[in-house]
């Protein structure tokens, strides 16, 4: 969550669009060599953009309505772990946490052999 200590709000809880907000938008307030850092590189966009979509529709996420007249939320319909995990029945959580746990393998298939150490530190 990135949060406004000034005005005591919530700027942002997604954490995709806190990573590109990061890449460019406090440059000017840290020192030159770290502003270099690119964290959110263009050739990869494109990909980083479909699989974030995925990950989010299948494995993380909650549909939401919003009443602009009362600014409130109402729950639509979770999905993935919510789903899974806010499940009332048996038969409701078997039909969520497999299709969860396909997820989650492609994940782990697509993460296989990646090299962690390179990550940004």
């Amino acid at each position: 969550m990135l949060w406004d200590k000034k005005n005591q709000a919530i700027v942002n809880d997604e954490s995709s669009e806190i990573i590109r907000i990061f890449n460019t938008e406090f440059n000017d307030l840290i020192p030159a060599e770290k502003a270099k850092v690119e964290i959110y590189p263009e050739e990869p966009r494109n990909e980083i953009g479909s699989i974030n979509d995925w990950v989010y529709n299948t494995i993380n996420s909650w549909s939401f309505r919003s009443s602009f007249a009362s600014e409130a939320l109402s729950i639509v319909r979770p999905d993935g772990v919510y789903k899974a995990g806010f499940a009332t029945t048996a038969e409701a959580y078997e039909a969520a946490v497999y299709p969860l746990f396909e997820a989650l393998d492609k994940v782990e298939k697509m993460l296989e052999g990646k090299d962690s150490s390179s990550a940004i530190t």
